[in-house]
């Protein structure tokens, strides 16, 4: 029987690490599974940066050794740091957190991480097609999903969406709705040279905050770091420069990334033209319902939070393995489908809410003040840090989710008092810590005029 007339307990669409686990767990299930995957594996991709949780994961999937036998970085917490780089980086170690969980992470290349993922669905019994493009879904309803792909038509019990971005069934259902105040570029190379720590900080991630973007630094192994710039794709338009070479604009008009990169070599493995790198739209979203009738959707097909905390595989892979779950229960258990994806949505909404928020959060300079600061009363950072170590499913315990309430508080009391002290802002746009559009010369009398000519 061919993949085109076969009936599957569930197509997964995408075979990254959402769709890859949810494969994984489908078939360890003993469930027929059927995945599509639009490109041909290894491929290059960012999101280099993991969270705890997703090392706990892998430990819990049996996983642990496939990890560690890939080039890796260890990667204990992560280093925060003004633009202007008057004050050293900020450590924040995961062994800090709120709860007794595994602190211990890492950063490691895509490209072999997510082949072994899908590798290891496929030694399970998952069928995988690649260079299959998903061209029209037929039919979504329990039991019964039609779709037809590159290949010809397939058929199947259940949709399980992990296609990211492309978001092929909320494109279908029309769901997908933008969020302007996050809309983003992204723009970012592999290079070698760049300083490190040499100690246990040698794999921290580390983030170089400005007010109108923010710089990414991971060690992905012993000799590349992967290197990003996010801004508003207003503000790129509006400097006039060309979005290819924006990374490199960007890193000679910030001292803290001037002193990081001043040894730095390119080392792309795409073979980009010297001075240049790549860009992609980092425009956060959200596709509710994350579930209805036939299908699931899973990571970034379900909803997309700004990279800065490196959320997207952590969700995405704790999502399909809770899909696979949920369609196992309904298709081994006889469990009524709606009372199972009321769950699944809940429990979707509840794990990432945490994260929207700690990523609204950031971009607020009294949010940067108090973190940066790093210590507070009723142990409010090490619920910050248990967010950042992705301890949030399937929802964060009440002790983590009224500190973070607490902590937005004392953000927004940090506009009026001074509950830690003022930090200097910096702008790319003017290289300085002096605001655009501020004219030096009004704060100035006109006898201080005559002194400064």
């Amino acid at each position: 029987m061919t993949s085109e007339t076969k009936t599957y307990d569930a197509i997964v669409l995408g075979g990254g690490p959402s769709g890859a686990t949810a494969a994984l767990s489908l078939a360890r299930k003993g469930l027929s599974v059927l995945v599509l995957e639009k490109y041909e594996f290894p491929r290059f991709r960012i999101g280099e940066s993991f969270l705890p949780e997703t090392y706990l994961q892998m430990k819990q999937l049996g996983l642990e050794q496939d990890l560690l036998e890939l080039p890796h970085v260890e990667k204990l917490g992560g280093a925060f740091s003004l633009g202007h780089g008057d004050q050293e980086p900020v450590d924040f170690w995961f062994k800090n957190g709120l709860v007794s969980r595994n602190s211990k992470s890492f950063n490691v290349e895509r490209a072999p991480f997510d082949q072994m993922l899908l590798n290891k669905a496929r030694e399970a019994g998952a069928e995988v097609l690649h260079s299959e493009k998903v061209l029209k879904i037929n039919r979504l309803a329990d039991n019964d999903v039609q779709i037809l792909s590159e290949s010809g038509p397939k058929s199947a019990r259940f949709l399980v969406d992990a296609t990211g971005s492309a978001t092929v069934v909320a494109r279908h259902l029309g769901t997908k709705v933008k969020f302007p105040e996050l809309s983003n570029i992204g723009c970012f190379a592999h290079f070698t040279g760049v300083l490190r720590k040499s100690d246990e900080r040698s794999g921290f991630a580390r983030i170089v905050m400005c007010e109108d973007a923010w710089f990414w630094v991971i060690p992905i192994d012993e000799h590349r770091t992967s290197i990003g710039v996010v801004a508003d794709h207003k503000f790129v338009k509006r400097m006039q420069v060309d979005p290819s070479r924006f990374l490199e604009w960007s890193i000679k008009r910030c001292p803290a990334m001037r002193e990081i990169f001043s040894t730095a070599r390119a080392c792309e493995p795409n073979e980009l033209p010297a001075g240049t790198n790549h860009v992609v739209a980092d425009f956060s979203y959200t596709c509710k319902p994350y579930a209805g009738e036939g299908y699931f959707l899973c990571g970034d097909a379900a909803t997309f939070i700004d990279p800065v905390f490196s959320t997207g595989v952590c969700l995405g892979m704790r999502n399909g393995e809770d899909a696979a779950n949920s369609i196992a229960r309904i298709i081994q258990q006889n469990s009524n489908p709606r009372k199972v994806r009321r769950g699944y949505k809940r429990r979707s909404i509840s794990s990432s809410t945490p994260m929207f928020k700690l990523v609204r959060l950031f971009y607020r300079h009294e949010f940067r003040e108090l973190f940066l600061f790093g210590k507070g009363p009723l142990m409010l950072h090490s619920a910050v840090l248990e967010i950042l170590r992705g301890n949030v499913f399937p929802r964060p315990r009440l002790g983590i989710r009224w500190r973070l309430q607490l902590f937005v508080f004392c953000c927004w009391l940090q506009r009026h008092v001074s509950l830690t002290p003022k930090l200097e802002k910096f702008w790319l746009e003017t290289a300085s810590v002096i605001p655009p559009g501020y004219d030096v010369k009004s704060e100035l009398s006109e006898k201080e005029m005559k002194l400064a000519e």
